[in-house]
């Protein structure tokens, strides 16, 4: 019997791929951009119905749907600025500790949940996390690996798990009282199937099986594009994100600033002197909800274009300092600690300015100050050395100059107050504040990023 072809579910620009489906696939949990609200979409309705707002910093991530689809368990950045486990607007584990949880799968009495904790001292823990309270019950420590999916099986003895080792990606089987595990394959993101005895994983763009017991593969799928599986039904339906359109760095006269991976680049920066041009490029595999990059340095009287892999998990948001040798960026490194780091332009190699675990790397900005001063911006407090600033929305360095946009949309720029902006960002451009943008020193040279990228959420019946 053939396999119907996979479906659209849903799609649109509020649609993020931090979710997944009930066991009976009638509904969807996702958290929603650029709210971070936390719903409930019916599939058939096609309705989404909020069940935890993001409020005052506040806010969802990772979710996950019980079997029954009444009840949901996610993470959720508190206020102190670490993360929790919630079940339904009810806190079940919340430790400063294991400032990162993100939820994996409900065990089938649907009395604990499987959890991933990401502890500060950089050790990743698979759990499982008690409902009715007490500690979790630790079932393995992987030092700083994480896995990027775990999942249970259907009569709760057996997790599958995916970590590195020896530079791949490798998938784990691991009993579920502890007692042992193996390691059956390589891949990534799995997923058991109903009958429990058969996983099925991603590997690039293609979609796998493998039967554990005897370690028998067969491709099931290819041609999937960036997808991300996201859970399965009872029925033996996969549902799965896909990263769908593309961004592009343009400048000038609408010029694409890169001529050898079109449709992957975002966050352009203009060194001071106009004459190259860097920004991320998409690669590799899915980070913190995002995927992987490394930086692209462009040289725009040329079509020179260097590639720089500072080997961080995650890299964003580039700024040049004013000697043309460094890029200052924000992002993670492969320990999951989140922060703002300096890459140098000829090595490659990479400096913390600070980091740390447990931490989203977009709570953090960055730019450099006079000299090779740092200002850096975690949540709403901004500090250069000795100068701290509170209650910061947005700030812009140019020089000797500052200008902080406090949350209240209060604009003080050099220390004058200079009346009220609804602005969510502000950069110069000469010697004029504007709203957004990539400019040189001169407020002359421009580049921006334009997007048609999208999450689209599909469902496909696995063939038997």
């Amino acid at each position: 019997m053939l396999a119907l072809l996979p479906m659209l579910l849903w799609t649109g620009p509020e649609v993020t791929l931090l979710g997944g489906p009930s066991r009976d696939g009638r509904v969807l949990s996702n958290v929603q951009a650029p709210s971070r609200d936390l719903v409930m979409y019916d599939v058939a309705a096609k309705q989404a119905r909020t069940v935890a707002a993001a409020e005052g910093g506040e806010y969802a991530y990772f979710s996950i749907v019980s079997a029954d689809g009444k009840r949901v368990a996610y993470a959720w950045k508190n206020r102190e600025g670490f993360y929790e486990l919630r079940v339904d607007g009810r806190t079940v584990y919340r430790n400063e500790e294991a400032g990162f949880v993100q939820p994996c799968a409900w065990s089938p009495d649907g009395q604990a949940v499987l959890t991933l904790l990401f502890r500060r001292d950089n050790t990743s823990q698979i759990a499982m996390v008690p409902l009715a309270g007490g500690l979790p019950r630790v079932l393995k420590s992987l030092a700083w690996v994480y896995p990027k999916r775990m999942d249970l099986s259907a009569d709760g003895k057996w997790i599958v798990y995916d970590t590195l080792a020896g530079g791949e990606r490798r998938l784990y089987v691991l009993a579920a009282d502890g007692s042992g595990e193996r390691m059956v394959g390589e891949g990534v993101f799995p997923l058991w199937r109903a009958d429990g005895r058969r996983v099925v994983y991603a590997l690039g763009e293609e979609l796998w099986e493998l039967t554990v017991e005897t370690g028998a593969r067969r491709r099931l799928r290819e041609g999937l594009g960036r997808f991300l599986p996201l859970g399965m039904t009872a029925g033996d339906v996969l549902v799965y994100g896909v990263r769908a359109g593309g961004t592009e760095v343009y400048y000038g006269a609408r010029q694409r600033a890169s001529l050898r991976y079109p449709g992957r680049n975002a966050a352009p920066a203009w060194s001071r002197d106009g004459k190259w041009l860097a920004f991320v490029s998409r690669r590799g595999e899915e980070n913190f909800g995002e995927e992987a990059r490394v930086l692209v340095v462009r040289e725009v009287a040329s079509t020179v274009e260097r590639e720089i892999d500072p080997g961080l998990a995650l890299v964003d948001a580039p700024a040049w300092s004013g000697d043309g040798r460094r890029l200052l960026v924000r992002g993670a490194d492969r320990q999951g600690r989140a922060g703002v780091f300096v890459v140098d332009v000829a090595t490659g190699k990479v400096t913390p300015v600070e980091r740390e675990a447990g931490l989203e790397p977009g709570l953090f900005r960055a730019a450099w100050g006079e000299g090779d001063t740092i200002w850096v911006q975690r949540g709403t407090e901004l500090r250069n050395g000795e100068r701290v600033y509170r209650e910061v929305r947005a700030f812009a360095v140019q020089g000797k100059r500052l200008a902080v946009l406090y949350s209240n949309g209060r604009l003080e720029v050099d220390g004058e107050e200079r009346g009220t902006s609804s602005a969510r960002e502000i950069v110069w451009r000469g010697e004029k504040l504007v709203g957004g943008g990539a400019y040189d020193a001169s407020g002359e040279r421009e580049a921006w990023t334009e997007s048609d990228a999208r999450n689209e959420i599909w469902q496909w019946e696995l063939p038997r």
